[in-house]
């Protein structure tokens, strides 16, 4: 019987320290990191691995995790929350370039914490809900915005606690947060002109820093296609526009991947009657060179790919591989025959191998290569600067005339 209740025992307190329950005071305090009045205390704490990679296939794996917790003057920060209070974080940052002390938190929701008067000042940013607590700084190095931060549970040891990066800050995508005053503006502009822009991150910042713009989408029913428009913010005013464009015209390859030289060809910043800023489009701007992208496929695929193209390109492309990565055309395969002859090529670049495809009837040159996972790290760097290198050089003007809409010279 006593041995019974041993093995009950001890069976217990297995369950409980894998269920995340300490039997020792709980997550552990690992450091600690003051600004005047405010102090972050960092804590680790196990829990399942089952929602991290786990490749063990171990259900009773664990793993390490870090939580805040926020003091103000030796007194524990607890915000408000439906339900109740939380007073423990997945993100606590101090703002480095703020006027006073101030520390940003967030979970599911962002709160800005300061000073005032001697007491603490609790304003939520973003309710805490299932949509994430995601930041992005507005002007970040180069003036424009950075990629954006979407908090989560991680091992956060070794981040430094103090933020900074730029001075407007956009939090869940519905609150600038001008951190030299730590003035707030909230707007958040779900549509314009029944564009969505619900999920989408700022991808340009206007000159005078009044507006930030995002890709904005929507359905087209009767040809079950999808329009495109640069949705414009302006939070100070409480407004947003949006301002249609042709993606084919504008040659834009990857949407989720805007970058300066695309947006600059094609659009500028005017001032309307009023003296505010506004984007408009470019006119008589010449056509925009056309350049291949990155596709991926979930996590463990992708291939370079150029749209519009003709076989005249899979022969261009071809002999830039040879002459810029050494490669070496191998022998066909038998799988090869259901496909149109000579439309398939393999290649040899250091000690993978690479396949070349031209596709006639979607007019797509396609190289990838067999069984593309993308933790092999050298197979997936070596497509990427493949890809960047001929994008250079289309992008330098070379080759227009093997896309089949490009005009002749």
């Amino acid at each position: 019987m006593l041995k019974l209740i041993v093995i009950a025992a001890v069976a217990l307190l297995l369950v409980l320290g894998l269920s995340g329950f300490s039997l020792f005071g709980g997550p552990k305090a690992v450091a600690r990191e003051s600004r005047g009045p405010f102090e972050i205390e960092t804590l680790v704490k196990r829990i399942s691995a089952g929602g991290f990679p786990n490749t063990s296939g171990n259900p009773f794996e664990r793993t390490e995790v870090t939580e805040f917790r926020l003091y103000h003057r030796g007194k524990p920060i607890a915000v408000a929350v439906r339900g109740g209070t939380i007073d423990s974080f997945w993100e606590a940052r101090f703002l480095e370039d703020a006027p006073r002390p101030a520390v940003l938190l967030a979970a599911t929701g962002l709160w800005l914490v300061s000073e005032e008067n001697g007491a603490a000042k609790i304003e939520e940013l973003k309710e805490q809900d299932t949509s994430g607590a995601l930041m992005q700084w507005l002007d970040g190095a180069d003036g424009q915005p950075a990629k954006p931060v979407d908090v989560g549970i991680r091992d956060a040891r070794g981040e430094p606690r103090g933020y900074k990066g730029g001075t407007l800050l956009l939090l869940g995508r519905g609150v600038v947060l001008d951190v030299r005053t730590l003035a707030i503006q909230r707007y958040r502009p779900y549509q314009a002109d029944d564009y969505s822009v619900s999920n989408a991150n700022a991808v340009r910042l206007s000159p005078g820093r009044s507006q930030y713009v995002l890709l904005g989408e929507k359905s087209i029913r009767d040809d079950n296609t999808t329009a495109y428009a640069m949705v414009v913010a302006d939070s100070g005013r409480q407004m947003a526009y949006a301002l249609p464009f042709d993606r084919k015209a504008t040659r834009l390859v990857d949407v989720k991947a805007i970058d300066a030289a695309w947006f600059d060809h094609h659009f500028t910043w005017a001032r309307d009657t009023n003296g505010a800023e506004k984007l408009v489009q470019r006119t008589g701007a010449p056509p925009y060179p056309r350049l291949g992208r990155i596709v991926n496929f979930g996590s463990v695929m992708a291939d370079y790919r150029l749209d519009e193209a003709t076989p005249a390109l899979q022969q261009a492309l071809l002999a830039f591989l040879v002459e810029r990565f050494n490669a070496k055309v191998q022998p066909s395969r038998t799988a090869d025959v259901p496909d149109t002859p000579g439309t398939v090529i393999w290649l040899r670049m250091g000690a993978r191998e690479y396949k070349l495809r031209y596709e006639p009837k979607d007019k797509q040159l396609l190289l990838s290569f067999p069984s593309v996972h993308l933790n092999e790290e050298d197979a997936y760097a070596r497509l990427k600067e493949a890809a960047q290198a001929f994008n250079a050089v289309l992008a330098a003007g070379h080759h227009r005339d093997l896309f089949d809409d490009a005009p002749t010279k």
